[in-house]
């Protein structure tokens, strides 16, 4: 089963909130990068998509848009 991205939000409890690697690790977010990575692949989408899709989904589950 494929779930669309539109369904999807992609999270962390790391206070920098960003997919990037981050220079303290505990605030190394790779994982998160990882997933969002996946996603891409299994949706073709780009990494530069990904983001902007998830702010999107988020905004709306939170009823912000």
């Amino acid at each position: 089963m494929k779930i669309e991205m539109k369904h999807l939000v992609i999270e962390s409890d790391s206070p920098r909130g960003r997919l990037e690697p981050a220079p303290e690790p505990e605030l190394d977010l790779g994982g998160v990068t990882r997933v969002a990575q996946g996603i891409a692949k299994l949706n073709g989408l780009s990494m530069t998509e990904i983001p902007q899709r998830n702010q999107k989904n988020l905004e709306t589950l939170c009823g912000f848009s």
